[in-house]
């Protein structure tokens, strides 16, 4: 499902879980990410960027941090920070370069209480 390489650069990752816009209510927040792989020149390595949002200010993303940098597989978990939203990205990197960075993938680990109905 992703795109072809046609010069070895490796393409831009898609990412399929978690489903962008998904809310967890799990506990310990562990995030599952998964993408397509990149196509290109082999080796490829993956980067994997997170940030936080305020559940304040759900649309206001703060201090990416890029958790790993030499993934060598389309897959990675973590635990995430905290009880708020969150997004991530991944890029591919191989000998020749590196690819762009995915499409933000947008994710809700708050816990909100709701008034019965």
């Amino acid at each position: 499902m992703g795109k072809l390489s046609l010069d070895g650069t490796p393409s831009k990752p898609e990412i399929i879980i978690p489903v962008s816009g998904t809310a967890f209510t799990h506990y310990p927040r562990v995030l599952d990410c998964r993408w397509y792989p990149s196509s290109g020149e082999y080796p490829i390595t993956y980067t994997i960027e997170e940030s936080c949002a305020s559940p304040l200010e759900p649309e206001i993303f703060y201090n990416p941090v890029e958790l790993d940098t030499e993934i060598p597989i389309p897959f990675y978990m973590f635990n995430f920070g905290g009880s708020q939203p969150g997004r991530i990205r991944v890029k591919a990197r191989n000998r020749l370069g590196d690819s762009e960075w995915s499409d933000y993938c947008y994710f809700d680990f708050s816990i909100r209480e709701t008034k019965p109905g």
